[in-house]
């Protein structure tokens, strides 16, 4: 007879460890926009761009993106509670009232996903409250949608790419690892302080593929959000920070 409580267990520890990985990767995610959407709004407002720029000169804008990823994050996080407790609800009320609910979030998620991609280039580099810059990221992003898709596409590949190259040597050393310890137990490599080192190495590489792979999407969807901007309002930005990806 399985004990409930060590299942109970079990699950706990799932939730835990999900939740904390996606706490932590959040914080990475909000400081790696906030760095390089700081990068590029410094190199097109600075005169001597990025070069001998020291970090007492860029803390200040860096602390200031990191403030407003923090409110958008916060925003993401009260949708995706709002939109969870409603599926709670209905789920106990009716079976079928949830699947539909779910069929039209999906379908929303899918048709707003695009146009809120303009949501942190467009709050991060201008200077306007968030709820209006809302509306434009959405306005925007509706009229610009199968091209904002193009360019998601081109760069999500090519992120997907990088990724992959990185990922791909962690992944052949635990896969012919496995192969070792279920062919022969008492080979120890697993233990191995060169295959714990190899390991370790391996996955600072593909950790460092995987914030490359979301580093191109982030410079993709803002140079998109200047080209919008630009069509829109007329709004050019300097064509010197074209040069950007070559610093």
């Amino acid at each position: 007879m399985k004990d409930p409580n060590g299942s109970k267990d079990i699950l706990i520890e799932f939730v835990l460890r999900g939740g904390i990985y996606v706490i932590i990767y959040m914080i990475g995610n909000m400081i790696l926009s906030a760095l390089i959407y700081g990068m590029m709004h410094v190199y097109d407002h600075r005169t001597e761009r990025l070069m001998e720029l020291t970090f007492g000169e860029f803390k200040e804008t860096l602390f200031r993106f990191l403030g407003k990823c923090f409110r958008i994050i916060l925003f993401y996080g009260a949708m995706t509670i709002l939109v969870g407790g409603l599926a709670g609800m209905l789920a106990t009320w009716s079976v079928w009232a949830l699947v539909v609910y779910l069929i039209f979030v999906l379908i929303g998620a899918l048709i707003i996903m695009l146009p809120m991609a303009l949501l942190t280039p467009m709050y991060l580099f201008e200077e306007q409250p968030f709820f209006e810059t809302l509306q434009r990221a959405f306005r925007y992003g509706m009229s610009f949608w199968i091209e904002i898709f193009g360019v998601l596409f081109v760069f999500g590949l090519i992120g997907g790419i990088i990724n992959t190259v990185t990922y791909l040597p962690w992944y052949l050393v635990v896969v012919v690892s496995q192969v070792f310890i279920l062919t022969s137990p008492d080979s120890g490599i697993d233990q191995s302080l060169w295959y714990q080192l190899l390991t370790y190495v391996l996955g600072i590489i593909q950790s460092y593929g995987s914030y490359i792979a979301q580093m191109v999407g982030m410079v993709g969807i803002a140079f998109e959000y200047f080209h919008i901007r630009e069509k829109r309002e007329g709004v050019t930005v300097e064509t010197e920070i074209s040069n950007f990806a070559n610093l």
